[in-house]
This record gives structure tokens, C-alpha cells and sequence, in this order.
């Protein structure tokens, strides 16, 4: 016998598990300590990341729009190591074609 409304995977015994928060489009971004931004609590996450002083990040917004502030952050990190080791790398091959001359 089913019970009206009840979920079709479950026998009744246990109530499903259901987020404890917002997810959001950025949830697989990586969080420092190895996790992922996903699981970070919401008391924690906005804190974080205007101590840390995300650009854009505020008590104001909500947990999308910092979570955008933290995926804007990483890729101008990741541009800025992109544009590093190429000027390093030229740098160096500068030096070298210099001293083979």
C-alpha cells in the first residue's frame, strides 16, 4: 500500500536530503582547503570572501552574485599566471638567442 504523496524511492523511513543552501552555477570552483565552493556554508562563505577581499563580493548580495565576484576572481588569477610564464618564458629565450649569437 503507497502513502499519498510519498516519494516513489522511498520506503517512508527516511526523509530525503535536501541542500542546505542555494546552489549556483559556480558550485565546482575550487574553495581553499581543497574543497569545493559548493559545500561551503553560507555563515562562512560571503565572510570569507570580503575578508579576503574579493572584488566585487559584498554582505549585500546574494549568494550567486558573490559566488560570480569568487569565478571573476580566479580567472584573472589564472590570466595573470597565463601572462606570467609567457613573459618569462620570452624572457628567458630573449637571453638565450642573445648568447648565441
Amino acid at each position: 500500500m503507497s502513502k499519498i504523496g510519498a516519494h516513489p524511492e522511498l520506503d517512508g523511513s527516511f526523509a530525503p536530503v535536501l541542500p542546505s543552501h542555494a546552489k549556483t552555477q559556480y558550485d565546482a570552483l575550487p574553495w581553499p582547503g581543497g574543497g569545493k565552493l559548493g559545500d561551503v556554508p553560507p555563515a562562512e562563505f560571503t565572510s570569507r570572501l570580503v575578508a579576503w577581499g574579493i572584488p566585487g563580493a559584498s554582505h549585500e548580495q546574494g549568494r550567486e552574485a558573490n559566488a560570480a565576484a569568487y569565478a571573476r576572481h580566479l580567472e584573472r588569477l589564472r590570466a595573470e599566471a597565463a601572462q606570467a610564464a609567457v613573459n618569462a618564458f620570452l624572457a628567458e629565450a630573449a637571453k638565450t638567442e642573445a648568447t648565441s649569437k
